[in-house]
């Protein structure tokens, strides 16, 4: 089970996300973990401290793109660098789902 999934105090979680955290535009674009779950997701969850909330344009800025690239070198624990080693990331685009207090969920999906 993973630490957001066991109901972890929110400033034990907070502490766990700063470890790899991109800074852009306004943004800490910050890796927390890969969702485990019995289905295949292609999913992170990611807090933003700071910057605006997050619009679907959002997605396709560069800074969140940036964030992405940073993301996949850095962040060995997430599933955008497991992608990141058997793609290329242009081709990857991404969705996400609030969880509130700057969290949100990031499913990536292949673009044909």
């Amino acid at each position: 089970m993973g630490f957001f999934a066991a109901r972890a105090p929110i400033s034990e979680y907070e502490k766990r996300c700063r470890t790899q955290s991109f800074v852009a535009d306004g943004h800490r674009i910050e890796f927390c973990e890969r969702m485990e779950s019995f289905q295949d997701t292609n999913e992170d969850i990611l807090r933003d401290e700071g910057g605006k909330p997050w619009t679907p344009e959002f997605l396709r800025s560069d800074t969140f793109r940036s964030a992405l690239q940073f993301h996949a070198t850095n962040s060995t624990n997430s599933e955008v660098y497991q992608l990141g080693q058997i793609m290329e990331l242009s081709i990857i685009s991404a969705a996400y789902r609030s969880l509130g207090r700057g969290f949100y969920t990031v499913h990536y999906t292949y673009q044909h």
